[in-house]
C-alpha cells in the first residue's frame, strides 16, 4: 500500500472515531445551518466534517455537547494565557456585571487600566480602547495616516493583522478574498519577513507615499517566527529615516512578556495594537503610543 493510501485510510478511520464519538455535536451543527453560514461561526475554529461544540471550559480543559474531554493547548488562539474560566477572571466579571455592563460615559476604571498599560509598556504614552485586535490595527493605521499625511502602509508577507480589508493583502494572491474591494491593494505594500533588503527597498521607493510599516512582534498565524537578526530594530531605523512610522502588532506577541515582543527585542514602536490578552480573553483590544501621534484621537478644541 502506498504512503498516501496509508494515510487516506488512517484519515477516514479518525474520522469514524470521531463521528462516533460526537453525534450531539454533529446534530447541532446540521440545526445551525438553518441560521449561520453552512454552520460556521468562526472560520478559525471550523474543521471537517464538523467542529465539536464545546459546553464547558475549566482551567486547561474543554468539555464538549457529547461529555468528551480534552486538553486544550490552544486556549483560544493562546489569548486566554489563565486558562478556561479562571476564577479570578469569573469574580470580577461578576463584581462588574451588576454596575453595568456598557455606558455613554467612562467609568473610571478605564482610565486606571489605561495607566497601568502606559506603565507596562515604556512606548506607549497614551492609550485608547477598542473591542478587538482587528479594531486595534485598524486605529492604529488611522493614527499614522492622519499624523503623518500619508497613505500606502507596508506590512509583511505572513503577517497576520486581523480582517480589516487592507491588512487581508498578501503576495502571491491570483485574485482578491471574496468580498475585498480592488481599492484595498492601492494603499499596500508587502515584503517577506525577515528580509531586510526587501523592506528597506520597499521603504526608500515609496517614502513620499508611507505613512508606516507595520508587523507582528513575532509571526503568529504562519507558526510563531521570531525576527532574525535584529530585524525590529531594523524596520524602526529605516522607517523613522524616510518619515514613517512603526507600528508594532502586539496582539499575539504580547503574551510573551510583561512588556511584550518590544521589551524582549528592544524596540521601540512608534504605535502598539493589542487585543484580547489584555482582558483575560473577553473581546477587547487596545492601541496606543507616542503622545504626539495618539494626539490625533485627541477632541477638537
Amino acid at each position: 500500500m502506498e504512503k498516501k493510501e496509508q494515510v487516506a485510510k488512517f484519515k477516514q478511520k479518525i474520522e469514524e472515531t470521531y463521528r462516533q464519538r460526537t453525534p450531539k455535536s454533529r446534530e447541532i451543527i446540521d440545526e445551525a445551518k438553518k441560521y449561520v453560514p453552512d454552520g460556521d461561526m468562526r472560520i478559525s475554529i471550523w474543521f471537517e466534517p464538523y467542529p465539536a461544540v464545546m459546553a464547558k471550559g475549566d482551567g486547561c480543559h474543554l468539555y464538549d455537547e457529547d461529555g468528551n474531554d480534552y486538553l486544550d493547548f490552544s486556549n483560544n488562539w493562546t489569548s486566554m494565557v489563565l486558562g478556561n474560566n479562571h476564577p479570578k477572571v469569573v469574580e470580577a466579571i461578576c463584581r462588574q456585571a451588576p454596575l453595568g455592563s456598557a455606558m455613554a460615559a467612562p467609568p473610571q476604571e478605564a482610565y486606571k487600566w489605561a495607566q497601568i498599560l502606559c506603565e507596562r509598556i515604556p512606548s506607549v504614552d497614551r492609550v485608547r480602547f477598542c473591542t478587538s485586535g482587528t479594531e486595534a490595527v485598524m486605529f492604529a493605521i488611522r493614527a499614522a495616516r492622519a499624523y503623518t499625511g500619508k497613505d500606502k502602509i507596508l506590512k509583511m508577507e505572513g503577517n497576520y493583522h486581523g480582517s480589516y480589508d487592507p491588512m487581508e493583502m498578501t503576495v502571491g494572491w491570483r485574485k482578491l478574498p471574496p468580498g475585498l474591494p480592488k481599492s484595498a491593494e492601492l494603499d499596500m505594500i508587502v515584503v517577506p519577513f525577515n528580509d531586510k533588503a526587501a523592506a528597506e527597498k520597499a521603504i526608500v521607493e515609496n517614502k513620499d507615499e508611507l505613512a508606516a510599516v507595520i508587523v507582528e512582534g513575532v509571526m503568529g498565524a504562519a507558526g510563531m517566527i521570531p525576527p532574525e537578526d535584529d530585524h525590529l530594530k531594523f524596520l524602526q531605523e529605516t522607517a523613522h529615516a524616510n518619515d514613517a512610522l512603526l507600528i508594532l502588532d502586539e496582539v499575539i506577541s504580547f503574551r510573551l512578556s510583561t512588556g511584550g515582543a518590544q521589551e524582549i527585542y528592544g524596540v521601540t514602536p512608534d504605535l502598539t495594537a493589542l487585543g484580547k490578552t489584555i482582558g483575560g480573553g473577553l473581546p477587547v483590544g487596545a492601541f496606543g503610543g507616542r503622545e504626539e501621534v495618539m494626539a490625533v484621537y485627541s477632541p477638537p478644541a
